[in-house]
């Protein structure tokens, strides 16, 4: 049967390469790879006899969340929230030459899908945020927002990590590259991983995940992490959830370094953060509007109506 499924899925790879370049209708990278078409596999299967048990984190208390975002700047310029849709809000903050745009979603109204930017490009050409939603509702999947994650080898287009949607495997690195996970169990409880943790507990039972490149908040307490390019004040997006598994939260902010980012999760309540992607092609998309620039990313994380 194994052997019988690698075939079909090699034939399949070999006629998608034939084909020659897709056109997806949105403003990409021309000339994309082949080598780094969906690895499309089976059912997620453990190589480990994992206990499937979900840790417990500690929750945000309102001190500490008010804290951490103080701690982000000396005082914010601006700051708003919208209402898009019940469950779901929008805070908006300016901070000097910074913007930022946290989206909070419950839940029990909203879930997460992991979406590629291959599907209307089989030779590797990537896609905006605003194809890939289209994409996913061309497929029936009713996407309110979306938000750039895994980071893309910008020469080769080919992302890090792993991505997993529907319980199945799109596309798979060779080995641990040093990313972490970040996804929904499949009982809906939205869990931040390292590779042996994956391995060792979360593999038997993922629906949905994109790569992440640090966790930088865990029990509500920021994760430093080293090196001069966290300190450099650029684009960033990042996502958390709630400790009860309540809410999660996506990050979009321009002119912001990975402490900040941490910090604005915490502040937002989450217990739990990781660090995106970093960037000025990144972006958010929420409903039909665009927060920073609507150009070719990779994959993405889509936040959709239950």
């Amino acid at each position: 049967m194994k052997k019988t499924l690698l075939i079909f899925f090699t034939v399949g790879a070999l006629l998608l390469c034939a084909c020659g370049k897709g056109n997806n209708g949105e403003s990409g990278t021309e000339g994309g790879n082949t080598d780094m078409l969906p690895q499309l596999g089976g059912e997620i299967t453990s190589e480990a006899d994992g206990n499937g048990k979900l840790p417990h984190y500690t929750a945000v208390s309102e001190k500490d969340a008010k804290a951490a975002m103080e701690a982000v700047c000396d005082g914010f310029d601006s700051d708003s929230t919208e209402t898009i849709k019940e469950g779901l809000k929008l805070r908006s903050l300016s901070f000097g030459e910074s913007n930022v745009y946290i989206l909070t979603a419950e839940l029990d109204k909203f879930s997460i899908k992991t979406s590629t930017p291959y599907g209307l490009a089989p030779d590797g050409t990537l896609q905006s945020l605003l194809g890939q939603k289209q994409l996913a509702e061309k497929n029936g999947i009713k996407a309110v927002a979306a938000i750039a994650t895994n980071e893309v080898n910008k020469a080769t287009n080919i992302p890090k990590g792993m991505l997993i949607t529907g319980g199945k495997l799109l596309y798979t690195a060779k080995g641990n590259d040093g990313s972490v996970f970040f996804g929904l169990y499949e009982d809906g409880t939205p869990f931040a991983c390292t590779y042996s943790e994956y391995t060792e507990i979360y593999r038997n039972n993922v629906s949905e995940m994109v790569s992440a490149a640090h966790i930088i908040a865990l029990n509500g307490k920021a994760v430093s992490v080293a090196g001069s390019i966290h300190t450099e004040k650029t684009t960033r997006t990042g996502g958390g959830f709630y400790a009860d598994g309540s809410k999660l939260c996506i990050v979009y902010g321009e002119n912001i370094d990975t402490d900040q980012l941490s910090k604005l999760l915490i502040g937002s309540g989450c217990s739990v953060g990781v660090s995106f992607d970093s960037g000025s092609e990144l972006g958010l998309l929420c409903e039909n509007n665009m927060y920073g620039t609507n150009i070719a990313v990779g994959p993405a994380l889509l936040i959709t109506e239950k």
